[in-house]
This record gives C-alpha cells, structure tokens and sequence, in this order.
C-alpha cells in the first residue's frame, strides 16, 4: 500500500463502498480509525449533508472556453448531486450561489440549464430522478460570459458528475391486481413469470382468487387481453404505476 496513490471504488449506491475505503484507509495506516457511515465519522463523507444523511455527495467543476471567431467566451460552474431523501417529486433544483457580483440573469440560466440537463441527461440519455442537485458556484467574465458559456459549463459538470457517480437504470413498474377463479391462478402464475412480474400475494377475495404483483410496463402491451383469455373469460385486472426498479446488467 506504500506505493498506491490513488483508490477507485466502483459500485452500486448502498453497495459499501465508503466503508469499504474507510476500512482500506484504516487497514493501510492511513487514518488512525475506521469511520462509520450511521456515526456520521468517516472520512469520505466530509460534507455536512453526508454526515447527516448517510450518503455521498458527488460534486464537479468545470470551466468552459471557447473561441469563436475574435469572441472568446468563459464560465466556470459547480454543482453537486446527491441521492434525494424525498421520492415524491422525481428531482430537485436547488441555487446556492449568493454571489451578488453574478448578474441574476446569467444564474436563472445555469439553474435552468441544470434542470435542463438533469431531465435529458444519464449515461444513457434517460432523465436523471430521485436525485438532488445543487448550483454551488458560478464564476463568470463580464465581457466574456453569455448564456451559452453558462450552459456549456453546467452540461460539462453535470457530465463529469453523471460519469464520477455513475449511474442505475431504472424501469417503470405497474401495481396490478389480477382476479381469477382458482382452477386458473396456476396458469396465470406462470404467465406473469415470463412477464417478469414480481408476484407480492394471493388472497381469496368474493369467491375468486387476487393475485397481487408488480410488473413492468414494458411488458405491460396486450396484458389486459391476455387475462380474460387465460381465465375463460371470468378473470380480470386493475393497474396503476407504483414506480421505478433497477434494470438488470444494465447499470453503469
């Protein structure tokens, strides 16, 4: 470990990997005791918000510069992204610069234009949710800075950011609830396996059986179709979204 300078910790979120590189730092005699992620003491998570919440916050700066013609144009932008506590709304804006020399017009653009970039950014080109992100800071030129400096600076950060944390590839998922006579349910079962549902339960409900699961709505097409079909005609189904699951083999 004498000659090692540099540690990349790859995983899922929630997989381990800042009490892995606690114990790996500690192990090494680099630090002198192994943090804890629930203590709110590792080493890693330096930030007031990681220590409260548990988490990692990934941040990046960037600068932006260009020449176009005898105009040469500047902006430097950092933000930060982190895991959302919150579910209910599919991302977070958050303005923390306070600078008052940044004229308010250059910082409602960069706000938006992160707001932009989270809905049509991802790896994979899919909107960004369940994250939060924050404008940390805005550094401009005041002959050189328009707002197509700014949102060159903010994608480039929002890139580096996306490519530093990584990223899960999530699937809708539908709640479904499907009613069938009993002599059926067998067939039904095994249906919603190859539909790759997630089957929660079944309950006896007015003398018919309700299967309880969740599956996806990519293989949600000809679903309801299908129902009266596999039960002669007396089974039906009721659906609603129920958000989102990682896609399998398909995670940065």
């Amino acid at each position: 470990m004498s000659d090692l300078h540099d540690i990349r910790n790859i995983a899922h979120m929630d997989a381990g990997k800042t009490t892995t590189t606690e114990r790996i730092l500690y192990l090494s005699g680099r630090t002198h005791r192994s943090g804890e992620v629930d203590e709110g003491s590792t080493v890693m998570d330096y930030l007031d918000g990681e220590r409260e919440r548990g988490i990692t916050i990934v941040s990046a700066a960037t600068t932006f510069e260009r020449t176009i013609g005898d105009t040469g144009l500047f902006a430097r932008a950092t933000i930060a992204l982190a895991p959302a506590a919150d579910h209910s709304t599919p991302f977070a804006i958050e303005n923390k610069v306070l600078d008052q020399g940044v004229p308010k017009t250059l910082i409602a653009a960069a706000v938006a234009a992160l707001s932009d970039g989270v809905k049509t950014g991802g790896n994979h080109g899919y909107p960004l949710i369940y994250i939060d992100a924050k404008l940390v800071d805005l550094e401009i030129h005041s002959e050189r800075t328009t707002e197509g400096a700014i949102l060159g600076a903010i994608l480039q950060a929002l890139d580096q950011a996306i490519r530093t944390a990584g990223t899960t590839l999530l699937e809708p998922m539908m709640r479904v609830k499907i009613f069938a006579p009993d002599e059926s349910t067998g067939e039904v079962s095994h249906f919603l396996q190859s539909r790759r549902a997630l089957i929660h339960g079944v309950d006896d409900v007015r003398g018919r059986k309700c299967i309880r699961c969740e599956v996806p709505l990519a293989e949600m097409f000809g679903f309801s179709k299908a129902v009266p079909k596999l039960t002669g005609g007396r089974g039906d189904c009721s659906m609603e979204p129920c958000g989102y699951r990682p896609v399998e083999g398909a995670n940065d």
